[in-house]
């Protein structure tokens, strides 16, 4: 509902157009002054509108304006508030019968049933049932389900960011001794694949062996970089007492997501270690998330993914999933912003906040 019905808009702001042609979809007769103060360019609606000897209102213009209008209220509503699943396909339903309904009113040539006219019946009912549904009453309130909790590793989890930039200058020196990398070069780092990263800057017979070089660096020094970020211990394990499924969808491989677990002391944390070795397209695509549901036996539907990256934030919406981004350096906050994630958060443990708010299934018991 929520990622069809509100877009179902444009084409019925596109469609009355074609009342427009057929010369249907009119109002009450008016006089040619009423077109008086339109600007010139909309002469031919004037014209097209003189129908059975009188100048009819344009109701097919009023309602095709309405309906984009309600587009762009609606995911307005989508940006600036927090819409349960559901919420936005039952605000379509809300706007459009209550444009409809007032279109009806003012038309002439309506169908009528039983002395009533017909669509406006249709759009009592669409209002009814879209402010029915917003009140969260088709909500299973008795049988709560979880969200699947699916989280990218590196800057979400751990704090990667100085082995990172350490392993990149190491395998540099060797690999571009000639090259300084600037400091936005090594934030950029924080997200792509290896293979993406090094293919930027090295022949296409250099990369396999500047990432072994990588990762034999990584490997070796992870002990004295990497750190998990403040709260994320004690929030995975109040999740885990609290019966929530958490899994790790990351673009390292398995053994090295595996490792940083190791030495950060969070091995056997989660349900799920989902590497890059064991799906077949790296984010933004949304192969390894689909992957981590299907082993989950869980729908897309039932996940939040959390990510620092926009290739995290691209990834989890390709997947239909609840995104939300978290930004441990602010120096990115902007660029996250921008990739449209559905929350972003400063602090991890403001996470604890949106998974008990239970959005991806109903209203929680605040």
């Amino acid at each position: 509902m929520d990622m069809i019905f509100p877009y179902v808009l444009i084409a019925q702001a596109a469609g009355r157009w074609g009342n427009f042609v057929n010369q249907e979809a009119f109002g009450q007769v008016v006089s040619e002054d009423y077109f008086a103060k339109w600007p010139s360019f909309l002469n031919f609606i004037k014209d097209n509108m003189f129908i059975n000897g009188a100048y009819r209102e344009p109701m097919f213009f009023y309602e095709s304006i309405a309906c984009l209008a309600g587009l762009g209220l609606i995911l307005l509503y989508e940006r600036t508030a927090k819409p349960k699943r559901g919420d936005l396909g039952f605000a379509y339903f809300l706007w459009y019968g209550a444009i409809r309904f007032w279109i009806e009113a003012r038309r002439s040539d309506s169908l009528m049933f039983m002395g009533l006219k017909m669509a406006q019946i249709v759009s009592l009912i669409f209002i009814v049932f879209a402010l029915v549904g917003m009140s969260g009453i088709f909500l299973n309130k008795e049988k709560k389900t979880k969200p699947v909790l699916l989280f990218d590793l590196d800057g979400t989890l751990l704090n990667t960011e100085p082995i990172i930039h350490a392993s990149f200058l190491h395998t540099f020196e060797k690999f571009r001794p000639d090259y300084t990398l600037s400091e936005q070069e090594l934030m950029d780092f924080m997200g792509p694949t290896l293979e993406e990263s090094f293919g930027k800057y090295l022949p296409e017979e250099q990369v396999a062996d500047a990432i072994e070089y990588y990762r034999v660096f990584n490997t070796e020094h992870h002990g004295e970089y990497v750190k998990p970020f403040d709260g994320v211990t004690e929030c995975l394990t109040k999740w885990k007492e609290e019966g929530y499924v958490v899994a790790i969808v990351s673009s390292k491989y398995t053994d090295t997501v595996e490792l940083g677990l190791q030495v950060c002391g969070m091995t056997g944390m989660f349900d799920l270690v989902l590497g890059r070795d064991k799906y077949e397209k790296a984010k933004p695509d949304k192969c390894g998330l689909i992957e981590a549901c299907k082993i989950l036996g869980v729908s897309q539907d039932q996940a939040i993914y959390f990510g620092d990256a926009t290739s995290d934030v691209k990834a989890g919406k390709n997947a239909g999933m609840y995104t939300v981004a978290f930004v441990p350096n602010t120096k990115r906050e902007a660029q996250l912003r921008a990739s449209c994630p559905n929350e972003v958060v400063l602090d991890f443990r403001d996470i604890d906040e949106i998974i008990h708010r239970n959005i991806v299934f109903s209203h929680d018991e605040r």
